[in-house]
């Protein structure tokens, strides 16, 4: 008897899930902008450098996180990446000056975000799905949109009531009581042990060897995607960071603000 569910969408849905999380705290940097530039005594150009740099170094971990998915699988990257982000954000909510705050948001939390996202689920999702591993990676990849639209209002409703650094620490609570489970239960590498039991069995192919990446970096494909996604990356960082704060300058209500920025990541869902 075959199980009417498949266990793989246990795994879509848990990390889009978990991608929305961690993408909707490094997107929604616009509602914490301003509080974190007036309580630490930052200037605009100063933040602005440190979330820039966090994306330099985001970018940097993408392929570490590839590498390591590779070599220990998801399961692994997840409780690391899961463990960062844990204590990046109590650090960064601890911070109270220039150098802390530059490396605990700047650099550990970029390398926890990536590490708990897209690039490193994506792997063990198209392992677990053949048919419909389209519709498997689509809904993967709406995960981060999905985090502007979801975390940005919720962050502002929060930071009003509760300061920036309480609602750090709440998110640092709340992903650690989903994440490890997560990770733990659902996360499968190896899908052998339930295939048999499943409505869309997994064919264990044998792995090609790997394209060098050399030979990647010749082809014009690699480079028309880069382009597309640096473009997408910088425009919708940029909205992120600086769309609540032009606003608010404005007159925007900051939960005003908030919802029309994340109305924008809501639209890259519905709208491919």
């Amino acid at each position: 008897m075959r199980s009417p569910w498949y266990f793989g969408w246990n795994i879509v849905i848990a990390a889009s899930f978990l991608t929305l999380l961690s993408s909707g705290l490094r997107m929604s940097m616009g509602v914490f902008f301003l509080p974190i530039a007036n309580d630490l005594n930052f200037s605009r150009s100063v933040l602005s450098g440190i979330i820039a740099i966090g994306m330099l170094f985001s970018g940097i971990a993408m392929p570490i996180s590839g590498y390591l998915v590779g070599k220990y699988g998801t399961r692994f990257v997840l409780i690391l990446g899961s463990i960062i982000i844990i204590i990046s954000t109590v650090w960064s909510a601890n911070s109270t000056d220039y150098w802390n705050f530059f490396l605990s948001f700047g650099v550990a939390l970029s390398f926890g975000t990536s590490f708990v996202g897209s690039v490193s689920f994506m792997p063990i999702v198209a392992r677990w799905f053949i048919k419909r591993r389209g519709l498997a990676l689509f809904i993967l990849s709406t995960g981060s949109m999905a985090g502007i639209a979801v975390m940005l209002p919720v962050f502002a409703f929060l930071i009003p009531i509760y300061g920036w650094q309480t609602t750090l620490i709440s998110f640092a609570v709340i992903f650690m009581i989903i994440a490890l489970p997560i990770a733990l239960f659902i996360m499968k590498d190896n899908q052998s042990e339930i295939e048999v039991y499943s409505i869309e069995p997994v064919i264990n192919q044998k792995i090609e060897p790997s394209i060098k990446l050399i030979d990647v970096l010749k082809t014009r494909p690699f480079w028309q995607l880069s382009f597309g996604l640096f473009t997408c990356g910088f425009s919708m960082n940029l909205l992120g960071t600086h769309g609540v704060p032009m606003l608010t300058d404005h007159g925007f209500d900051p939960i005003i603000s908030s919802n029309g920025i994340g109305l924008i990541g809501l639209v890259a869902i519905l709208v491919p």
